[in-house]
Parts: structure tokens; sequence; C-alpha cells
């Protein structure tokens, strides 16, 4: 039966090659789930304690137990208080490596094919395409968060059942390397490369460095793989990776070996696009904001071709399409403006397509607020500079958040721009409610640590009250 995976307790011992703390673990005793947050725990779950920016969380393990956890992962060097004696503690040398040896194995069980998506951006929305297609004919695991990480990619695949048809995962990095690391735990079937952008060009260097780390994703694949990569993108075909991975690495696009392309854009109610499938042209509405995403569609059409199920069930079944939270959401706030939250992150590729959404709104007044792009280093100034060369200089106003935006102010204004930049959040939300009206359509995009969320919360009345201080 498809559903939540269990294991028995022994399974972890024998994966992660734990100790038992005390006396034998009794018999019977089943594991039903993993969770790193202690709040997670339902009944039944292994907690897994790992360092976070100001706890570490061997201090929530008897919470874990509190809620109903079976058993917690505990690190050897740390000596077991008296409240968790006598408590199911397997004891590991590193939580982490523990539950990258406990995915590791899981995955060996997984009958199912693995989707793995990866590229600077548009990661987030493709894994949504994917895993909604596929549910037309499949039971398919996959994260509803961004889960793309050393933490979230093994949660991810311990959350798959072992009958699971398809499992689809989104890999991220912070580092050289780290998408080879995470692929050789995944070892996917299939793979996509949506897009090589400025994301990480500050830990990189330039963005052949960054196609070569996107790359890095055939590694953990074999040669019965199938790589999808952008049908115009001059650098990805050329790394090394790719020209040695020994599966198939396809383009996609109007001029890719899988055809396809934008029809028609409908602003916030989505867009059309056509694909060419076994030799039949198919069209798909996609009800996404934002049809500069018509690629990402493509890439979940011809997945989708792979495990059997044609573009007309991939189009009925994107009509149940959840799409991720703070990705051009479109809200409402009480005072009447249409808001679209786009919050969870940025790159300049990501501000583009953001702000050419906004243009086409049909408001009398349009502003795009946005925040800063982190990761793009010594490059900073060119990139944002180059951005405001290319952003809309008529038609919207730019309230920019950030000491770093000062080039792309420069740029904007240069152009005739409306433009206004402060560094005070309190100034921003106060700047802010003056276009909050029902007249107005508001963008707000920014990377994740200038935590742009607040000011929605502030806007949509569930933060940042007008009079409350507001957390720099």
């Amino acid at each position: 039966m498809r559903g939540m995976p269990e294991w028995p307790l022994a399974f972890f011992l024998d994966a992660t090659r734990a100790e038992y703390a005390g006396a034998p673990p009794p018999e019977g005793v089943r594991v039903y789930g993993v969770v790193h947050d202690s709040r997670a725990v339902r009944g039944g779950e292994l907690f897994v304690p790992l360092p976070g920016g100001r706890t570490d969380g061997h201090a929530y393990v008897a919470d874990a137990f509190a809620r109903g956890a079976a058993a917690a992962f505990w690190r050897r060097t740390i000596p077991v208080p008296q409240e968790l004696r006598g408590r199911p503690l397997l004891l590991v040398d590193d939580p982490l490596a523990a539950l990258w040896e406990a995915a590791r194995a899981h995955r060996a069980r997984l009958r199912g094919r693995v989707v793995a998506v990866t590229g600077s951006v548009g990661k987030t929305t493709t894994k949504d395409l994917i895993a909604r297609a596929l549910a037309a004919r499949l039971s398919v695991a996959h994260a509803r968060e961004s889960y793309n990480n050393h933490i979230g990619v093994p949660l991810t695949l311990l959350a798959a059942a072992e009958d699971a048809h398809a499992v689809v995962l989104e890999l991220g990095m912070n580092r050289r390397g780290e998408i080879a690391e995470l692929s050789r735990l995944a070892r996917p079937d299939v793979a996509v490369i949506t897009l090589l952008g400025e994301s990480h060009i500050g830990l990189l260097g330039s963005r052949e460095a960054i196609a070569v780390a996107k790359a890095e994703i055939a590694l953990g694949m074999d040669k019965g793989g199938r790589i999808y990569i952008p049908d115009d993108d001059p650098l990805l075909p050329k790394t090394a990776y790719l020209f040695a991975f020994s599966g198939e690495v396809r383009t996609v696009g109007p001029r890719g070996q899988d055809r396809g392309g934008l029809l028609e854009d409908r602003g916030l109610g989505g867009f059309r696009i056509w694909a060419d499938v076994d030799g039949r042209r198919a069209e798909l509405d996609v009800p996404l904001p934002g049809a500069f995403a018509w690629r990402n569609a493509l890439y979940a059409v011809f997945v989708a071709r792979d495990l059997g199920i044609p573009p007309s069930e991939v189009e009925a079944a994107w009509r149940e399409l959840e799409r991720s939270p703070m990705r051009l959401t479109p809200r409402r706030t009480p005072r009447g403006a249409l808001l679209l939250d786009d919050t969870y992150n940025a790159a300049p590729t990501s501000i583009r397509a953001a702000v050419s959404v906004l243009a086409r709104l049909p408001a009398r007044e349009r502003v795009a607020v946005l925040g800063e792009v982190g990761e793009l280093g010594a490059h900073a100034p060119r990139l944002y500079a180059e951005l405001g060369e290319s952003l809309p200089a008529e038609g919207i106003a730019y309230l920019l958040f950030g000491s770093g935006l000062a080039p792309l102010e420069e740029a904007l204004r240069a152009r005739g721009a409306r433009v206004w930049r402060t560094e005070d959040p309190e100034a921003l939300l106060a700047k802010l409610r003056t276009y909050d009206n029902p007249d107005a359509a508001l963008l707000l995009k920014a990377s994740r640590h200038m935590r742009f969320e607040r000011f929605v919360e502030a806007l949509l009345g569930e933060g940042m009250g007008e009079g409350d201080p507001a957390d720099g």
C-alpha cells in the first residue's frame, strides 16, 4: 500500500551502524517518518537532532519524546542526561551523517523512478509542475516545501513510500560539489537543469563555473539516465560532466530535440504552451502567473511523457496544481491592493521575469518593491546596473531596500524611472502603505536573507503593525 513509509527500528540501527543506548531495543518497535523539528512529531517518528543557528537539536530530544517520537539519534560524544536514560536513543558519530546513511539505505529500497531538478532559477516551480503532472496516473512523493539542501533532500527521500511510482526532488547548492553529493545520494533516473542565471556567481566566479556546478547532477546518474537542459544555453552541453555523461542529454525549447514553446501569455491567469510529443502537437494551459515559466512547464510535459502520461492528462492534472508559497502568489490587502508575493528568493533573472508580470497588470499604479540579491559577491554592482538598464523605465514605481542597490537606483534614474530607496524597514513599510489602495498592484521580491515576507505580513495585517517596531 502506498502512503507513509515505515520501518522496524532495526533498519536505522543497521543503516547507520548505530548503537542502542542501554538495554537492547524492545521487539516490534516501528518508526513512521523522520523529522528534524520536534514540533513536527505526530507520533512514531525518528527525531534527528541537528545543529541550528542558535541551539543544538539535542536540546529538543526530550520534547520530541514527549510528543510521541519512537526514537532519536544521539551524538556519541554528548553525555545522555538522566531524563533520557531508558529512552530509545540511537548513538551515532554524527546525526546528519546518520540521516544521510539512512536515506541512502532507503533509496536502495525505492522501486519507482527518481526525478531531480536543479538550476539557477525555477527549480521549485518545475518540481511542482512535474510532481502534479506525474500524479495524473502515478503515486508521487515530493516535498511541498523547497527541501533542496543537505537536510531537505535526505528527508524527502525518507518520506517516500517504497512502492511510490515516482519521487520528485529539488537539488540546490551553496558551494561547488554539493550538487554532486546530493545526486549521488538521490541517484536520479531523470534530471532537469532548468536555467543558468547569476545565482551563486559570487561563490563560483563565472557563469561557466555555475554551469559546471549544475552539471554535477550527472555524477549520480547511470548510463540509462536522461537529462533535460534548455535548447538555448551555450554552456551546459560543453561541460565535462554532461559531455562525458553516458546517458542521454536532451534539449528542450523551440529548437530543441524536444520541441515546444510559449503560445499565449495571460498574465495572472496563466499561459498556454505547445509541445511536440510523440509526433503530435499538443497545446496545454498552465495555471501559473508568469509566462517566463513556459520552459519549466515543457520539462514537466516531457518527463511525464517518459513515464507514459500524455499531455491531455498533464493539462488536466495541472488544474489541481498546488503551487509553493511566496512565488508570485497573488494576495489582496485589506485596503484592496493586489499584492504579488514573490519573496521566497531572488536573482537578477527572476527579478526581470517578475517585473515583466507586474508590467502587464491592468492597474493604475504598479509598484516594484525590490531588495538585495544574495551571493553575487564582487559582481553585484555590475549585475545591479545591468538589471537597472533592462527593467521598464515607465509605468512602474520602484521602491528599493538596501544599501547594495545603489547601482540599481542609479541605472533606473538615468533612464527616467521613478525610484525611491531606503535602508530603514519602517520607512519602507510607511512608503508602501501610501500605495496600498484598490488601484495599485504591488510586487515584493528579494533574496531570503532580506526577509521580505515581514512586509507582506504587515500589508495583510498579520505583523509589523503601524507603530510596531520593525525588526531590521
